[in-house]
């Protein structure tokens, strides 16, 4: 709906401790002894995507077994959103605040390419009030505006089982696979979760921007 890159900071959050897993960076700690190939984590304006893979089948029930219980029962704390998204900061009494966190930072850096830039305003202009006319990753001059009550309330509607594709790939036990999600999922209830994204509205004539 915003600029302010929730889904973005979400991603990078849940990676933070949960529930089975309370340590600040759960997955530092995972892959010093992991034979994982690939961990990684991508938003995407009406999707974010957490892939593990490992070719160490113990191994790659381990990944899943600390990415599922981190999507879907992390610790979001005030302390999570100031560190991954944004909070003040000051290195001088006399010297003004100063706005700093890990994706506000990752933004900027982003944002101070020209040609990201353009490509943020062409697709604002080919998308207007639309969620591909957003941008998912985070607008510095928007991310300040991300409170913790909004945070938390996109997790709690979005970051649900039924809302959710669970995909396998590979050689292991096709019932090992569903034994263990059903182990995952079975806690939740289903419910029905708003996500679908609409069409976009064609312009009825052309537009021009300076």
């Amino acid at each position: 709906k915003d600029s302010t890159g929730v889904a973005h900071i979400l991603e990078h959050s849940v990676l933070n401790g949960s529930e089975k897993y309370p340590v600040k960076e759960p997955f530092v700690e995972l892959l010093k002894g992991s034979l994982a190939t690939f961990v990684n984590a991508f938003t995407f304006p009406d999707k974010t995507c957490y892939p593990v893979a490992s070719q160490n089948e113990k191994d790659f029930y381990n990944l899943i077994d600390v990415y599922i219980d981190a999507v879907f029962n992390p610790i979001l704390s005030e302390q999570t959103l100031m560190q991954e998204g944004w909070h003040y900061e000051i290195e001088d009494p006399s010297a003004p605040l100063t706005y700093k966190g890990v994706v506000f930072n990752e933004m900027k850096g982003a944002y101070s390419s020209p040609d990201n830039y353009l490509a943020k305003v062409i697709i604002e202009s080919l998308f207007p009030k639309h969620i591909y006319g957003v941008d998912s990753g985070g607008d510095p001059a928007e991310i300040t505006n991300l409170t913790y009550e909004n945070f938390f309330a996109f997790w709690e509607t979005y970051y649900h089982p039924s809302n959710s594709f669970i995909f396998f790939y590979g050689n292991d036990d096709p019932d090992t696979r569903l034994k263990l999600m059903d182990g995952y999922l079975k806690p939740f209830k289903k419910k029905k979760v708003k996500s679908a994204v609409p069409l976009a509205k064609p312009f009825k004539k052309a537009k021009k921007l300076e």
